[in-house]
């Protein structure tokens, strides 16, 4: 049975194109995500046709890449720190439930991750922030900035509460 490429990241499409090179469908599922080209942006030509360059389209160019740089960096940084609120709030979640289970036992952390996922669904407003900002290639992150003794277990539910939201 073939993936549904429709819902499979970018990232991961174009993994499973460069593996199944043959794979015609995929090629097209990956080539129609492309951005237009009346979406593209187009520089100057560097160099005159007879290979001499134009100073001025080549800082053209050179301001374009550091701006795409810096725009790419600000994203990253506002992801890390929706990311790491997040990770606040779950903490607090699992602190407060770490006070009514046991959390040095398996079953007391099986529990608090349990109970997390309940309190989560039980508060939309979180609930929502979780699901617009986790995803499969961030989720794991959430263990560098969770320090209690149920977070793998807590991070392993939120996985798999996610995946059945999405």
């Amino acid at each position: 049975m073939k993936p549904d490429f429709a819902k499979m990241p970018r990232s991961e499409l174009t993994a499973y194109v460069l593996s199944h090179r043959e794979d015609m469908e995929a090629l097209e599922a990956l080539v129609n995500r492309r951005t237009p080209d009346s979406e593209a942006t187009w520089y100057p030509a560097p160099c005159t046709p007879e290979g001499e360059p134009i100073e001025e389209n080549i800082r053209i160019m050179e301001e374009a890449i550091r701006g795409r740089i810096e725009e790419i960096e600000r994203r990253k940084q506002e992801r890390m720190q929706k990311l790491e609120d997040v990770a606040i709030d779950i903490q607090k979640v699992l602190e407060s439930l770490g006070k009514t289970y046991p959390v040095n036992a398996t079953i007391g952390k099986m529990q608090i991750a349990t109970e997390a996922i309940a309190t989560i669904e039980n508060n939309p407003a979180l609930e929502q922030r979780l699901v617009s900002t986790l995803n499969d290639e961030n989720i794991t992150e959430l263990e560098r900035f969770l320090n209690h003794p149920a977070a793998k277990l807590a991070i392993a539910a939120l996985e798999d509460w996610l995946q059945n939201k999405i």
